[in-house]
């Protein structure tokens, strides 16, 4: 049963490495048209997190699931 399991997630491995792309031909929004467009030096994830940390919408939210579990 373990090698049934072993054999189908190492396929489904090996198409993703060697059958998808890295991103497609067209982008799904004109967000990700931007987002191409843009030098790498503009965004950085951790200017995206901060951001993040600072729109008090989202710490409403965290504090509100933090408490509920």
């Amino acid at each position: 049963m373990f090698y049934i399991t072993a054999a189908v997630a190492s396929l489904i491995f090996l198409l993703v490495v060697f059958v998808f792309q890295e991103k497609p031909e067209t982008p799904p929004s004109l967000a990700q048209v931007a987002l191409r467009d843009m030098a790498t030096t503009q965004y950085s994830y951790l200017a995206s997190i901060a951001r993040l940390f600072r729109n008090k919408p989202f710490i409403l939210l965290l504090i509100s699931y933090g408490t509920y579990c």
